[in-house]
């Protein structure tokens, strides 16, 4: 945040000091601005309420009073998941919502029968291969979960008819679509 102030009309000012704290009171924090009538405080926590008082100072280091503090309030910046699974059908995802950036979220997928959940992936690059993908939220993320489609078998039994009247070959398990 930078706080700015009217600069005094006193000539005898060589500089001002910003005092900063968290309750009000204790202002135990501070900067020296120089002859800037603005400072830039950085580090402040998203959420905290903090107080800012301004002093001028002259040559001599000797200070005014301080001005009346003011009240900041941090604001928490907030960010978005979006988690979907590819195909759509293929498995069910939570975890997509907003948070506050720096939090730690979980993403998990559960995979529909006749699928397995292969990874997490946001722009093409793979994040995951964990069905329950923690991180620390950092920017705005949208995370694909991919499956793929466990393959259908079916069974060729085969059997002579009657049983001593010769030989068959060709059974067994083969993927759907294969030629047998």
């Amino acid at each position: 945040i930078t706080i700015a102030w009217n600069p005094s009309t006193n000539a005898n000012v060589a500089g001002y000091t910003l005092y900063y704290g968290s309750d009000g009171t204790n202002f135990d924090s501070q900067i020296d601005a120089g002859s800037n009538a603005f400072a830039t405080v950085t580090g402040l926590t998203p959420g905290s309420t903090n107080y800012f008082e301004v002093a001028d100072y002259d040559v001599t280091k000797a200070e005014s009073p301080p001005s009346s503090a003011i009240e900041y309030t941090v604001p928490i910046v907030v960010q978005t998941v979006t988690a979907l699974a590819n195909p759509a059908n293929a498995g069910s995802v939570t975890g997509s919502g907003s948070f506050a950036a720096g939090s730690s979220v979980t993403v998990t997928v559960t995979a529909n029968s006749g699928y397995t959940f292969a990874n997490w992936t946001e722009n093409g690059t793979v994040q995951s291969s964990s069905p329950n993908y923690n991180f620390t939220l950092a920017t705005n993320r949208n995370l694909i979960a991919n499956f793929t489609a466990n393959p259908v078998t079916y069974t060729v039994a085969t059997q002579v008819s009657p049983a001593n009247a010769g030989s068959v070959a060709g059974g067994g398990t083969f993927v759907a679509g294969s030629s047998v």
